[in-house]
Formats: structure tokens, C-alpha cells, sequence
């Protein structure tokens, strides 16, 4: 048995070391867009991103930053959402960003964590910030309109930023949960923030009821809070009491007959959102880019970038909250 363990303990270190691998991705060369990279300099750090600029110009650009997950690049969380935010950005004008974290990392909430940007505490806040600040000395930016989601690692950021940076207008986080406290790094906040939760019931990662976030046993990054415990921290700062509406996604077809279960609440201001993905793992749902098997099983009713952008639209038509 012991060595057994060892086995897969050595399997899994490979498997960990080859999605450390930042992979080719394929250029889409349909989009009418064009997509630009750049490199700053932030905090003592040589830092870059890569946005989206769509071929529609007219009047403010909204912005939705796309935060990577751990051992990742801006190119591949590109590629995992199967590039339907730049296509669906199109519509509206919106500026999409893909920043690039330090050594493939962000300095998200939990206090666990032996990755850098942890470690040295890197201001990743200040950076989106300065993308901000960058972008609007060459557009027109709408500040009134910026938008956060990520996968894991970064979805976890994006949640530092719905505490952190008060600008922020909406978060929608992939496959990650609320740190517990004794695993929290950043301010609380009492700022109300619309935000969406979209997790698998089945995440061998972060678990959806809560619990040590791992892969089986490797890496750990603490205990964190359940999904509707973290729902509930979103639904106290918006002063939220309503009982939820609910709707199941929409399937695209018959080759997967697992469906979302999709709670909504808001205050006329402020939407909270869960989408529960029933046997979904560590992934977006989608067709488009790889996600490892031992990340958990992923569903293919729906394009998760399509849902994470409604939530947006629908975020922007509510009237905004004085600050």
C-alpha cells in the first residue's frame, strides 16, 4: 500500500508539473477584434497583460478582467472560456483583459499558500489598477463599468477585488469558495458588490460544501467556506433577505444530461447569483479547452463564459450604486 501511495503521489507531481507548462493556444482568427499585449512596470515587478479590443469603438468601453488559474497563463483561461467573452463583447464595445499573474500565481484571500505572490505579498490589486490607468490614457474606459471572474486561483483574486477596490462592479468566480476565517488574508468589506458563484458539486479541488481546498491530498491551500456560505457573505453586505427565484440552465444538446441549478436573488440594485453545477468538477462548463480529468468531470450544457457575461449585462442595467 505504501508504495502504492507513492505512485500516485509521483503520478500526480508530473501531472502538476505539465499543467505548469504554459501550452500553445491556438489564434482565433475569425474575431473582429484585435488583441493587444503589453508590458508594465509595477511594484518592482516587469509585469504584462494581453486585452481585447473590439472592432466596435463607439461611446465608453466597459472592462472585464479574466484572471488565470494557478500554474496558468492569460492565454489559456482565454482559450477555456472558449473565447466567447471577446466574441460576445463585440456587441457592446467591451474591452476584455487577460493579465498574467506573477510565476503563475495570484495573491488572493487565503492565507495558505507557498506560491510567490502569496509569499511576497504582491500588490496584484495596485496592478489591475494600473491596467486601468493604462488603458484609459488610450481609450475611452467606463470606470463605472469594470468586472472581474477567474477560474480557481482566479476566481479567488476576483473575490479579493469585490473586497479591496471599491470601483469593482460586478465578480463572477469559477471553482472557488470564501476562505474560512482562520484562512483569511484580505479586508472585510461591507461594500454591497453583485457577484455569482458558479461551482461544481463534484470539485475534487475546492470543495463545494466547504472544506481543505487540495488536489487529493497535494498542494493544500486551507479550509474554505461552503458555496452557499459564501453566497450568504454577498447577500449580508447587500443587505439581501429575499428568498432566491430559480431556473435550470439550458442544455445545447443530448450528449449531456446533467443540468445547473441556478438561484437568483437581488435587491433591486445588487444581484447574487449560485449556479450549482450537478457533477460538474474543477472546470468552466464549455466545449472549448483542456481540462485535465482529475480536475472532475465537465459539463457541456452550456458555454460558462456565456452565462458569466449575461450576469454582466444584466449587472450594467441596474441602476449603480452611490459610492
Amino acid at each position: 500500500m505504501p508504495r502504492l501511495q507513492s505512485i500516485y503521489t509521483l503520478l500526480l507531481f508530473v501531472c502538476m508539473l505539465v499543467l505548469s507548462q504554459c501550452h500553445h493556444v491556438p489564434i482565433q482568427k475569425d474575431l473582429q477584434g484585435k488583441l493587444h499585449t503589453v508590458s508594465i512596470d509595477h511594484d518592482a515587478y516587469h509585469r504584462s497583460f494581453s486585452y481585447y479590443l473590439p472592432a466596435k469603438r463607439s461611446g465608453k468601453h466597459p472592462i472585464i478582467f479574466v484572471f488565470h488559474s494557478s500554474n496558468s497563463c492569460a492565454m489559456e483561461i482565454r482559450e477555456q472560456f472558449g473565447y466567447r467573452l471577446d466574441r460576445l463583447a463585440e456587441a457592446d464595445g467591451t474591452v476584455v483583459v487577460y493579465p498574467q499573474g506573477v510565476q503563475k500565481h495570484w495573491n488572493d484571500c487565503r492565507k495558505q499558500g507557498p506560491y510567490a505572490a502569496n509569499t511576497e505579498d504582491i500588490d496584484d490589486v495596485g496592478f489591475v489598477k494600473a491596467i486601468i490607468e493604462f488603458l484609459g490614457t488610450r481609450h475611452d474606459i467606463d470606470t463605472d463599468k469594470v468586472f472581474a471572474t477567474g477560474l480557481s486561483n482566479g476566481g479567488n483574486f476576483a473575490l479579493r477585488l469585490a473586497l479591496e477596490y471599491p470601483n469593482i462592479r460586478a465578480v463572477a468566480a469559477v471553482g472557488t469558495n470564501f476562505p474560512a476565517e482562520e484562512n483569511f488574508d484580505c479586508r472585510h468589506s461591507q461594500h454591497p458588490v453583485s457577484f455569482l458563484l458558479m461551482n461544481g458539486t463534484a470539485d475534487p479541488i475546492n470543495p463545494y460544501d466547504g472544506g481543505m481546498v487540495s488536489l487529493y491530498g497535494l498542494g493544500k491551500r486551507g479550509v474554505v467556506l461552503s458555496s452557499d456560505q459564501t453566497i450568504g457573505y454577498w447577500l449580508r453586505n447587500a443587505n439581501i433577505h429575499t428568498v432566491p427565484s430559480e431556473k435550470q440552465l439550458p442544455s445545447r444538446g443530448p450528449k449531456d444530461e446533467r443540468r445547473s441549478r441556478h438561484r437568483q436573488w437581488s435587491n433591486g440594485e445588487v444581484l447574487v447569483e449560485l449556479i450549482s453545477v450537478k457533477g460538474g468538477g474543477h472546470n468552466i462548463p464549455g466545449d472549448f479547452g483542456w481540462s485535465p480529468p482529475f480536475f472532475g468531470p465537465r459539463i457541456h450544457d452550456y458555454w460558462g463564459g456565456d452565462v458569466i457575461y449575461d450576469f454582466f449585462t444584466r449587472v450594467s442595467s441596474t441602476e449603480i450604486i452611490k459610492r
